[in-house]
């Protein structure tokens, strides 16, 4: 149960602090690969901790990050949402200048 115990906070830190959630492409399952966690075990645990499943969970908190957005900048945002997807390096070139 400690290991459980372990992939369930970093499963938590992903999605606190990373924002995991955010990229679409993400799921329970891809989590799971990356960390090496038993995908049953931890999602039974999510169940358990959360009252619903991982991926519901991940699909809730995306919902809940639009709703914020579209409240913060408006309805124009919500059906531009999902053809501009913000992301920190998309199209940008870096603004430093090598010495």
């Amino acid at each position: 149960m400690e290991d459980l115990n372990h992939f369930y906070a970093l499963f938590e830190k992903m999605i606190d602090e990373d924002s995991v959630y955010i990229d679409p492409s993400v799921d329970f399952h891809s989590i799971c690969l990356v960390l090496g966690a038993p995908e049953k075990k931890l999602g039974d645990l999510i169940f358990e901790e959360l009252g619903m499943d991982a991926d519901s969970l991940l699909a809730r908190l995306r919902e809940l990050r639009e709703q914020s957005l579209v409240e913060k900048y408006g309805n124009s945002f919500q059906k531009n949402y999902y053809l501009c997807p913000i992301r920190p390096s998309a199209g940008r070139k870096s603004t430093e200048t090598k010495q």
